[in-house]
């Protein structure tokens, strides 16, 4: 049982949980909205264009999620640190280290095998060159954009998440109003959609420039900074990073093998991937947020007490996924045609059930792995849990359903079998306690 002092100490918890939550939720939702800009706006004028946007982005896509990514692998290591302002700034100066040097090398090699890279989508070399020219330019943001994940990260670290999100929206409307004048006003095409996500990206990086000013010495630091400290740094960073870019191709192989199993299957997972991301990304906005504040509880609180938040923070992520699912079906039953013509599939209800029951599996999943045993310094378990459940489980089991001609629906069921198995052994991983590690250490 909890004690008066515990049950208020876990009540702060939450709320301090929510407040960190809500903000990271509305810039995941603005990240996703921000890939439409340029599509809609291109699709206006140019078909090519939009072509090439478009798989332009998926290349910058797979730079994106590995620069947030180490910027979160990083962050945990900080997270924990937050009650050293010595050592939070020299975990996060190498953080960024890691991430500038990460996203210079991804530069080099988009430019350098852009070539290549865009002919495994397409042979058209009208829409390669397209491409190209959007992406000779959006590369030379990589560096800004990996600044501003690990400038986030520090300042949700320091509660100023709203800031963060105050940053994202500026930085989405000077997206929208400089491409909306260089595309139709101007009439620059793609290269002046690039132009407009550039001064979009600048004006969020200022935003978040301006906020650091006042703590700039609590920022970055060369001093104190160990081979211990880099070690882990780099460690947690490069784990995480791997583990995301393992997952992001897992899921891209594996809907491109259930897109070869015929029917309407693309356009139904073309209705349901959108909502799916707006669903998930409640629980990843918690797991975040869980993630940084259980970091910063591990280094000073007892066993318990960690346990306790751990388990609040898998409960709320579970119980805002069943009321937006609940939502959803609500919305489906009384107004099924509101968005989209669910008549063209007879098999339309049945992938919509699937999917919701993934969500709440997925909502547990990704709190366990990226909002506990991640913030605790158990990277490379999540790593190896990630990659076994896609490459060594899943994906073949898929490859195999598909060679066998099975029913669409009967592949897109793997994926509560993949998050069940998930679920299950990042379960039995934190029961065990041996994910909770103090990442303080190292000087």
């Amino acid at each position: 049982m909890l004690n008066a002092s515990s049950r208020g100490g876990v009540t702060a918890y939450a709320g301090t949980l929510l407040a960190t939550a809500l903000p990271i939720v509305l810039q995941t939702l603005l990240f996703s909205s921000r890939a439409f800009v340029d599509v809609f706006l291109l699709g206006q004028t140019d078909t090519d264009s939009v072509a090439a946007i478009g798989l332009a982005g998926r290349l910058m896509m797979v730079v994106i999620v590995l620069l947030a990514s180490l910027a979160i692998g990083g962050g945990y290591v900080s997270s924990q640190c937050a009650g050293d302002r010595g050592k939070l700034a020299t975990s996060t100066t190498l953080t960024l280290m890691v991430t500038l040097l990460a996203a210079l090398l991804a530069t080099a090699v988009v430019a350098a095998a852009h070539g290549p890279l865009l002919g495994l989508a397409t042979q058209d070399e009208g829409i390669r060159a397209l491409a190209w020219r959007y992406l000779a330019i959006m590369c030379l943001t990589f560096p800004l954009m990996g600044f501003s994940a690990v400038a986030g990260s520090f300042l949700r670290i320091l509660g100023a998440a709203r800031h963060v999100l105050v940053a994202s929206l500026v930085g989405l409307a000077v997206n929208v109003l400089t491409t909306l004048w260089f595309t139709l006003g101007l009439g620059a095409g793609i290269t002046g959609a690039a132009w407009g996500s550039v001064l979009g990206i600048l004006a969020e990086l200022g935003l978040l420039v301006w906020r650091l000013v006042p703590v700039r010495q609590g920022f970055l630091t060369t001093r104190n900074i160990t081979v211990a400290r880099l070690g882990i740094v780099t460690t947690q960073s490069l784990l995480t990073g791997m583990g995301s870019l393992s997952w992001a191709l897992g899921a891209f192989v594996f809907y491109a093998l259930l897109g070869q199993a015929g029917g309407d299957v693309l356009y139904i997972l073309a209705i349901l991937s959108p909502l799916e991301s707006v669903l998930l990304a409640f629980s990843l906005g918690l797991s975040t947020a869980s993630g940084i504040e259980l970091a910063k509880c591990i280094p000073t609180h007892a066993r318990q007490d960690i346990h306790t938040r751990a388990h609040l923070s898998l409960a709320l992520s579970l119980g805002v996924a069943l009321i937006l699912v609940a939502i959803v079906l609500l919305v489906h039953c009384y107004r099924p045609g509101l968005f989209f013509d669910v008549s063209r599939s007879v098999d339309f209800n049945r992938f919509l059930a699937l999917m919701l029951l993934a969500v709440l599996l997925k909502s547990l999943s990704i709190q366990l792995i990226s909002g506990v045993l991640r913030c605790g310094g158990d990277a490379r378990f999540c790593f190896a849990l990630d990659f076994f459940t896609q490459w060594s489980l899943i994906l073949p089991v898929a490859s195999l359903m598909v060679w066998l001609q099975l029913p669409p629906l009967w592949i897109y069921a793997s994926v509560l079998v993949e998050e069940a198995v998930k679920v299950v052994l990042a379960w039995t991983r934190f029961r065990s306690d041996r994910w909770r590690r103090d990442l303080t250490a190292g000087g």
